[in-house]
């Protein structure tokens, strides 16, 4: 996995997470609505963007697609880097526990497979993990820009549809932030399910571009 300043799913299928140099989360759920004109929220909420929500993201410029990711990145609440690295650390967890299922018969126990794996990611310097928090926006923001331009080229989905899909799976992307996680996981199918995200009529047509 790369590292990202936001990992992977905020901007092209997820999770709404950010690295920050402060100690504290201080990011808030402030409401906003997807897809209406604005400025975005710089601390933390519902993405909204300054693009009109009724253009297609196949018909998109370099500006406005940058535009719309730079808005999402405005919306992701601030962490600390320990907890991005916990976020980073939960979802290694999940992973293996769904790896060791598919390549190991019988099956590793699940929650022990994800408590040691956390545990062994957790004492590892975060810039040594390969999917570690990074501290790097504009890296992300270009990534994403560039992701929406390419993937997207020939997509009727709308930027409405792309900001409420993000919205829809907020509370599933908070989620990996979550202490003893690896508690709730009993079988590789919890593991799996927690890994999924939501599927939303939004959701479902970013992905029917995806799949082109």
């Amino acid at each position: 996995m790369r590292r990202l300043f936001l990992p992977a799913l905020l901007l092209s299928g997820g999770l709404v997470l950010a690295c920050s140099s402060s100690s504290n989360n201080s990011g808030s759920d402030n409401s906003g609505d997807a897809g209406n004109s604005g400025n975005g929220s710089d601390s933390g909420g519902s993405i909204s963007t300054s693009v009109d929500g009724s253009k297609k993201l196949g018909e998109l410029t370099a500006t406005e697609a940058a535009q719309v990711c730079a808005d999402a990145a405005k919306s992701v609440p601030a962490m600390s880097a320990d907890d991005g690295k916990s976020v980073a650390c939960n979802i290694n967890a999940l992973t293996a526990v769904v790896m060791a299922a598919a390549t190991q018969d019988p099956a590793p126990d699940a929650q022990a497979t994800c408590k040691s794996t956390y545990d062994d990611c957790m004492a590892q310097p975060a810039d040594s993990l390969p999917d570690a928090v990074s501290q790097d926006p504009n890296q992300t923001v270009d990534d994403c820009s560039t992701n929406l331009r390419t993937s997207y080229a020939n997509c009727a989905a709308t930027v409405s549809d792309y900001t409420t899909c993000k919205n829809d799976q907020r509370p599933w992307s908070l989620s990996f932030a979550a202490s003893g996680l690896c508690s709730k996981v009993n079988t590789p199918d919890d593991a799996q399910s927690m890994l999924t995200p939501p599927t939303t009529a939004a959701c479902n047509a970013i992905n029917r571009c995806a799949e082109q």
